[in-house]
């Protein structure tokens, strides 16, 4: 799809439910889960071979993958705050949870 907007195309909405899922205890993209930590893996390689074919995008793509490694602190806490500073630095609430976390003595996690 990133090709096809590249090339002029675009994408359009369908206002209607079209699928239902549930997520259960056991679900493959529980936090945690060997596949939750390859979807991020897999969303680290994605946003790198973005970052290479369209290099204009770089900053933003960075946001993002900012944004999303935030989240998988829920997997491991402390690497993926770290992750996410690294992708954007100016990633605020990456900062205050980080700083909430080694002043209480890693005991508290937002």
């Amino acid at each position: 799809w990133v090709d096809h907007l590249a090339k002029g195309g675009n994408i359009g909405y369908i206002n209607e439910v079209l699928g239902r899922y549930r997520r259960h205890g056991e679900n493959v993209t529980s936090f945690g889960s060997p596949l939750a930590i390859q979807g991020v893996n897999d969303w680290i390689d994605t946003c790198t071979i973005l970052c290479q074919r369209f290099p204009q995008y770089k900053k933003h793509i960075h946001k993002r993958l900012s944004l999303i490694l935030r989240g998988a602190r829920r997997i491991e806490y402390l690497p993926y705050l770290k992750k996410s500073l690294k992708y954007y630095f100016f990633n605020i609430p990456s900062w205050v949870m980080l700083l909430v976390y080694l002043i209480s003595f890693k005991k508290i996690k937002l």
